[in-house]
């Protein structure tokens, strides 16, 4: 009876652990809101119709207690656990879509949600699954390490350019790599800049890092933008006039080409 008593308030505290992660990846994020008081940037941002998604977002987390990798792997849903290619316990969730790495030293590190809230509540589900095989885990130390997301700017950029009056903190080559490398100090980010005007924002450590180094990037952008131009129109086909059935004389054969050398070397010699 006891150990029934402990499955159940081991598994209502699953629950309330889903169902408060659940609130808090609910909330909305002031930062994708439209405001009457927003800068020029803004206006430019929301004019061009500039979305930012966020495609990856790796966090790490502290269970403060050491783990069976062999015994999780086994009692666990959807865990992998190979020693010889990788030393951690591979965990999956469906909802939220993420991916979980667990050490033996009781580290956690969460890859492949689509926002911070996402990252925070798979945590939390993969710290309480632990729990529920009968490890003392506390979830402490949660922290994101690199925030990832792209944006299509909606206009071609001139990377040469860029690259040219920028050199302190752009490289460009396109014969190793087809995209701009922007190293933006403040806030410390990397933002790849490809042509055609989509750019991927990689290393922050949230997603209102991401926004603020767009937004300093984005004048920089449109500074060198590429001028559109109309769509391309083939030229005009020819006219055909009446030229065009005139009988062209057809070329000497090459023994009369001989011959006729033959007779001007006589003539020169006489």
């Amino acid at each position: 009876m006891a150990e029934l008593a402990a499955n159940d308030a081991a598994d209502d505290a699953l629950v309330a652990t889903v169902e408060q992660a659940t609130d808090e990846a609910n909330r909305t994020d002031p930062l994708l809101e439209a405001g009457e008081d927003d800068d020029e940037v803004t206006k430019a941002m929301l004019q061009q119709r500039t979305t930012m998604e966020v495609q990856n977002v790796v966090a790490t987390v502290n269970l403060k207690t050491p783990l069976d990798l062999r015994k999780l792997s086994t009692h666990a849903r959807n865990a992998e656990y190979n020693p010889r290619k990788f030393s951690a316990v591979v965990m999956r969730l469906r909802e939220p879509r993420c991916t979980a790495l667990v050490f033996q030293s009781g580290k956690l590190v969460c890859t492949g949600a689509k926002s911070e809230a996402a990252a925070k509540r798979g945590a939390r589900i993969y710290a309480a699954i632990i729990a529920k095989i009968g490890f003392p885990v506390q979830f402490t130390g949660f922290r994101l390490q690199n925030v990832v997301a792209t944006v299509n700017v909606g206009f071609p950029i001139r990377l040469e350019a860029l690259a040219f009056a920028h050199n302190t903190y752009a490289s460009y080559e396109p014969e190793l790599f087809p995209g701009l490398i922007y190293r933006l100090l403040e806030p410390k980010t990397v933002i790849l800049t490809f042509v055609s005007g989509r750019i991927v924002l990689t290393g922050a450590r949230s997603v209102a890092q991401l926004h603020e180094a767009f937004r300093k990037v984005y004048p920089l952008l449109n500074e060198f933008r590429k001028q559109c131009v109309g769509p391309y129109r083939a030229p005009p086909a020819p006219r055909i006039g009446p030229d065009y059935l005139a009988v062209v004389p057809a070329p000497a054969p090459a023994a009369a080409l001989a011959d006729a050398a033959a007779a001007a070397r006589a003539a020169a010699g006489d």
